[in-house]
């Protein structure tokens, strides 16, 4: 894995290029596109700050002053939402540009969770996660699958808002449904499955033409009566079985449909294991993109059901449907691959998940000048964490599984010991996301 991660580097610092100039030069005239009036407006200084950062950064290749003045109009004052998503945006592919699409990620998502609905800017950073991200490759993410998680969360929603008679909002859901399927249609070749979901769509707009006539009681027949509901809730397909990501869209699915209900003891019943999920996982001394997304989903949850339990239901549901967006703009269909996972049982598997960030964060260091050194902490870090869980183990087969993983972990370690990384990478492969 050693060349690997270098290589993957550079190829997605070079995608990301691509796609940026690809985005941007689909706009008419200068790279900058904000709308801020061009005289009498108080974000004037502000904006022409931004342009002089975009012109160092693209016309004169002075990617060290851009990331200057990025940041230090980012400490500005009062500035707009949109000057703000525009230039943490701008400051995520520069610092592309520097090799650290790492610290980029992170800037992006910055984007699609405080400014989930400003485009074109959401939009725009949500494709550059996808590229720039070390998952992106290793994972084999795919748009599509991206858009069916929307349509998803999309189709409880509407599920709700119909059941409540509710046709402004439902009338809302079902514009951003149609957009979702819209680009996911356009993302499929001719066959059966786009044949599918251009069905979906027709029938869909059936609904909206019944919604606008406030004809209530068809569009339920029609909603429910052509499994649309069903159908495009369900989420086959997505996740193997050993793709720990079933488990969590599983809980945020329950979650959701626990607030169209009303049900707040339902809705905590199901938050409860995302956010211990997410409080082991912020344990680990590195980051990671699987600790991110855990406390993504924490503090989506939380917010949600604060609002629930305040009896605001209609603030929790507006507000899910924005972290909604932003969590499926950042992730996606997030990939958490496990070794064996479906031989554990399934209160196990969170934990497994935590363990395996070590490994991961292990095989990425194993590219450092000096491997054993950087590489040796997180791996002791997973081996203390299987000594720790084992005592609460009871079942036989997975005392002997976690041994093993103990001991193929602890072979690596002492080949790291003798200056063998590469032996160690082969070891730990067989572990990996």
């Amino acid at each position: 894995m050693g060349s690997r991660v270098n290589a993957n580097r550079s190829i997605r610092v070079s995608a990301v290029l691509g796609l940026h100039a690809l985005l941007c030069g689909a706009l008419p005239g200068p790279v900058l596109v904000h709308t801020e009036a061009a005289t009498n407006s108080p974000a004037l200084p502000a904006a022409m700050r931004l342009e002089e950062s975009i012109w160092r950064d693209e016309i004169l290749g002075d990617v060290n002053g851009a990331l200057r003045g990025y940041r230090a109009l980012l400490e500005t004052e009062r500035l707009p939402d949109r000057l703000k998503a525009e230039t943490l945006y701008q400051l995520a592919f520069a610092l592309a540009l520097k090799g650290n699409p790492d610290k980029a990620v992170e800037t992006l998502i910055q984007v699609v969770d405080g400014f989930p609905g400003l485009e074109p800017f959401a939009l725009y950073a949500s494709q550059g996660i996808r590229i720039l991200s070390p998952d992106a490759a290793k994972r084999g993410r795919q748009w599509q699958h991206d858009e069916v998680v929307r349509i998803g969360d999309l189709a409880i929603a509407l599920d709700g808002a119909v059941s409540r008679t509710e046709i402004q909002d439902s009338i809302g859901i079902l514009t951003d449904l149609q957009a979702s399927i819209e680009v996911l249609v356009s993302q499929l070749a001719d066959g059966p499955e786009r044949t599918l979901w251009d069905s979906r769509a027709q029938k869909l707009g059936e609904v909206r033409r019944l919604l606008a006539d406030a004809r209530m009681a068809e569009v339920r027949g029609l909603w429910n009566g052509a499994d649309l509901s069903g159908s495009l809730s369900r989420r086959d397909g997505l996740f193997d079985a050993e793709d720990f990501s079933a488990w969590i869209v599983g809980r945020r699915d329950a979650f959701a449909r626990a607030l169209q209900r009303g049900d707040v003891s339902g809705m905590g019943t199901e938050a409860e294991p995302l956010r211990r999920f997410a409080s082991r996982m912020g344990e680990r001394v590195e980051d990671s993109s699987a600790r991110q997304y855990a406390r993504f989903l924490a503090k989506a949850v939380t917010l949600v059901e604060t609002l629930a339990r305040q009896g605001r239901f209609a603030e929790a549901r507006a507000q899910l449907r924005r972290t909604d967006r932003a969590l499926d703009r950042a992730y996606g269909a997030y990939h958490l691959q496990v070794p064996g996972l479906t031989t554990f049982p399934e209160d196990l598997r969170p934990e497994l998940v935590r363990i395996l960030t070590g490994v991961e964060a292990t095989l990425e260091r194993l590219d450092d000048p000096k491997p054993e050194a950087a590489a040796a902490p997180s791996l002791a870090w997973s081996i203390d964490q299987i000594e720790a869980l084992l005592p609460s183990v009871t079942d036989l087969p997975s005392q002997q599984r976690l041994a093993q993983w103990r001991a193929d972990f602890e072979a690596a370690r002492s080949a790291l010991d003798a200056g063998q990384s590469e032996r160690a990478r082969k070891i730990l492969q067989t572990y990996e996301f």
